[in-house]
């Protein structure tokens, strides 16, 4: 499942909070989204993460002019480009749309990705049905 395709379920499951993964009561950011929709559980304070979609790493031009934290390894990549137009735009300024950062990540990542699940996440895929009873 692509990384926005997991972002558009995962808003299904939880509702928009900013700034966490998972808010412990039913919320969580766009990541946070993304990981519900794959039915991982939240672990030391990250659930969807570099090592479950490596693309998080990768670089991008951010389509903002915002002034961000200059030499910070985060802030230059898809993931941390989620974090902040999720707690900046859409939240902050509210100048986005959730439907709009969900374009623009389809917009930047490959065509194709399968998140990889690690030893402390769950392994086993989890359908949106099961996943809706444990919200």
């Amino acid at each position: 499942m692509r990384l926005s395709q997991a972002i558009a379920l995962g808003r299904t499951l939880c509702s928009p909070v900013p700034a966490t993964q998972d808010d412990l009561n039913g919320g969580g950011c766009a990541l946070g989204m993304g990981a519900r929709a794959l039915g991982l559980k939240f672990f030391h304070g990250y659930s969807l993460n570099e090592i479950n979609y490596p693309t998080l790493r990768n670089r991008v031009e951010m389509p903002c002019s915002c002034d961000l934290p200059r030499g910070d390894y985060w802030y230059g990549t898809l993931g941390g480009a989620i974090a902040h137009f999720f707690n900046e735009h859409v939240f902050g300024a509210k100048d986005w749309t959730l439907d709009q950062l969900i374009d623009w990540v389809r917009s930047v990542e490959p065509a194709e990705e399968t998140p990889r699940p690690t030893d402390a996440l769950a392994k086993e895929p989890v359908s949106a049905e099961e996943l809706s009873k444990r919200v």
